[in-house]
């Protein structure tokens, strides 16, 4: 549009002196026969020279016109270049954050995925955790109840055995005459109560083994929380000092038989108030 404006101004510049040269020499060309030639060609000349000048300041004044054109026109394209390396940094240094950008969210997103998958995992592995301790809670229980049955049978045979042996007892109060019989009566009584013992003892011993792995399994902390660990504990230990009382109870009476039978012949008197002694001290 500007260049438009300019070529347009350059055609009146030099039309216009061309309009008046034309002019000049219409009018002389109408006015020399009057005034003469020689005063035609002077003013002919002055009006050439004057629309030559006219020419020149015109020439003039469009070269600088069009220098100062140039140079504006270069200023823009040298602002232009500038403005195109600005925005062509200005777009790359975007395109560079855009794929930093992407590449961030591209490792927050697979993070994320295995962050997801390794919970999903251990949440897994938590529940078959808490499944398997649940059935081996149960199966526990179960075993518990078990051992705490055998063990109340246990105690009937202990209840039993005492009973026995009471009425062993309370026979023996009585002591015959006869020693040899007596010693023969009290030898298969003994003989008796050490196997019922030892039934007894191997019972309580199974017993025992089974409730420590129970401790070993579940903790002992955990087994003295419950009233009724707490209650088979008790009687466990209470059978363990009956059963020691009774082996040493039996013990205690075959050495006496035993010396009761080295010694029979040289004291029998003694030999039978010792003999009774020592039933009633067992007894």
């Amino acid at each position: 549009m500007k260049n438009a404006n300019n070529s347009f101004s350059f055609k009146l510049l030099i039309m216009g002196p061309l309009f008046l040269l034309t002019s000049l020499i219409l009018l002389f060309t109408r006015t020399a026969p009057i005034l003469g030639r020689p005063t035609w060609l002077t003013a002919f000349g002055i009006t050439v020279a004057i629309a030559c000048w006219i020419i020149y300041l015109s020439y003039c004044e469009l070269r600088s016109i069009e220098k100062s054109h140039d140079a504006m026109q270069t200023g823009k394209e040298k602002e232009a270049d500038q403005m195109r390396s600005l925005f062509d940094e200005a777009r790359g240094i975007y395109r560079e954050k855009i794929d930093k950008l992407e590449e961030i969210l591209q490792e927050i997103e697979s993070e994320h995925q295995s962050t997801l998958l390794s919970k999903e995992q251990a949440l897994e592995e938590i529940t078959e955790g808490a499944q398997a301790l649940t059935e081996e809670a149960a199966e526990k229980r179960t075993r518990a109840s078990s051992l705490q049955d055998s063990l109340e049978e246990a105690l009937d045979e202990l209840r039993a055995l005492r009973q026995h042996t009471y009425l062993k007892d309370e026979s023996l109060k009585q002591i015959p005459i006869d020693l040899p019989q007596q010693h023969q009566q009290l030898r298969g009584q003994f003989e008796e109560k050490s196997v019922i013992l030892d039934q007894t003892r191997r019972r309580l011993f199974t017993i025992e083994g089974h409730l420590l792995s129970l401790k070993k399994d579940w903790g002992m902390e955990k087994l003295d929380e419950s009233v009724d660990q707490k209650k088979l504990i008790g009687l466990i230990q209470s059978l363990t000092e009956e059963n020691e009382r009774l082996e040493e109870e039996v013990t205690s009476l075959e050495l006496l038989i035993s010396d009761f039978l080295t010694k029979k012949k040289k004291s029998p008197s003694k030999k039978k108030e010792k003999l009774e002694r020592m039933l009633e001290l067992q007894f």
